[in-house]
């Protein structure tokens, strides 16, 4: 294993690293999920191209936005002094 590999693997390990990395994992899987229905059903409701555009295009921001949300809300400092006075 390279020293590079080791670095990333080293990193995914760390607590503060881990929660980032569940966020921007659901966010992936939302991202994927939420325009692709979006679009989809109000296709069929409204059957509206280009308002069926908009809803993907406002779910996908809205997604973005929720992140955005939780990762200025995010206290790493924090949560490592607690994990550090516990241990």
């Amino acid at each position: 294993m390279d020293r590079k590999a080791r670095t990333v693997f080293a990193a995914v390990q760390e607590p503060q690293n881990s929660s980032a990395l569940w966020a921007i994992g659901i966010a992936t899987v939302l991202m994927l999920i939420v325009p692709l229905s979006a679009f989809f059903l109000v296709r069929n409701i409204w059957e509206s191209d280009v308002g069926a555009a908009v809803a993907a295009v406002v779910g996908a921001q809205g997604i973005i936005g929720l992140l955005l949300v939780y990762a200025f809300n995010e206290k790493v400092g924090a949560k490592m002094e607690s994990r550090a006075k516990r241990e």
